[in-house]
């Protein structure tokens, strides 16, 4: 059982969390804020290890729950590559049971996703327009602002996977597409999981993306082009991004910062991690050892 002091450390920084949101993101009526994250990588609980210092999905999901939340104004994206690299069965059986938890709103696929695709596809937030089967498009209604989001995956992903299909699409023809969807909606968020090369080809010729997320920028990254902005969570489960809408009568203004998946400030949730250890006794795994170093 945890110490009365311990619990005291861990509410304060939750607490001063949560406060750095509500001076951030709740500045306005006119305000809407896009959470977006991906390439956890089957990373689903800390390893204790320098090479991977922070971000799992046991702290992405307590991060969902205390600063997230449900809000009327936020939309929680997932750029993709939950599951394991290399497709780990016993990992992706874990990981597939706390996909839910992480309560995301949009789910653009990767490429560590596609063996999985089938388990997760019939879920509503299963978002990419060049995946057959998959909803091409979600459409959010934030305050006052119609927000479309949209995403695409490198079709040379069907080459290492024959169970998806995965269609081309020319420039030209996201070009229709998008200006389609802003023929209904006032912003239209293109996740990419596109090659680097065609994801720039992408962003510079259509126009009507608002906002680019892409899931293969090994960096977090933030970039302004006029009223445009590109923007990456980078290579892994560190960061998250927090990216601000604010509209008033002069038009929108964009706002973009990165939150680190810090485990001294944003803990491992305790339910989902119970959960864990119950599955890998059930598979015959070993349960990971925690660090007596994070308790004192």
């Amino acid at each position: 059982m945890e110490s009365s002091y311990k619990q005291i450390l861990k509410k304060r920084s939750r607490l001063i969390l949560l406060l750095f949101f509500m001076a951030y993101g709740c500045a306005g009526i006119n305000t809407s804020i896009i959470f977006y994250s991906g390439n956890i990588n089957g990373n689903y609980e800390s390893c204790n290890c320098p090479k991977l210092p922070d971000g799992s999905i046991l702290n992405h999901i307590t991060f969902k729950k205390d600063s997230v939340g449900n809000s009327d104004s936020v939309i929680n994206i997932s750029t993709g590559n939950i599951f394991t690299q290399g497709n780990d069965v016993k990992d992706d059986r874990i990981i597939l049971a706390l996909f839910d938890s992480l309560g995301y709103d949009v789910y653009v696929p990767g490429e560590n996703d596609l063996e999985l695709l089938d388990n997760i596809k019939f879920k509503s937030c299963v978002t990419a327009w060049n995946i057959e089967g998959c909803i091409p498009f979600i459409e959010f209604k934030k305050r006052d602002l119609k927000i479309c989001i949209t995403g695409m995956i490198d079709p040379q992903n069907m080459t290492r996977n024959d169970k998806v299909t995965i269609f081309n699409r020319s420039i030209r023809e996201i070009i229709e597409y998008t200006d389609s969807l802003k023929n209904f909606c006032d912003l239209v968020v293109f996740v990419s999981n596109l090659n680097s090369d065609f994801e720039k080809k992408v962003f510079n010729e259509v126009e009507s993306i608002d906002i680019m997320i892409s899931g293969i920028n090994r960096k977090n990254e933030s970039i302004k082009f006029g009223n445009r902005f590109y923007v990456s969570p980078g290579k892994g489960p560190e960061f998250t991004g927090k990216f601000v809408i604010s509209r008033n009568s002069s038009g929108y203004k964009f706002d973009n910062k990165f939150i680190e998946m810090d485990y001294e400030n944003i803990r491992e949730d305790e339910v989902c991690a119970d959960l864990i250890d119950s599955l890998k006794i059930e598979s015959g795994m070993k349960i990971r050892i925690k660090s007596i170093d994070s308790d004192l």
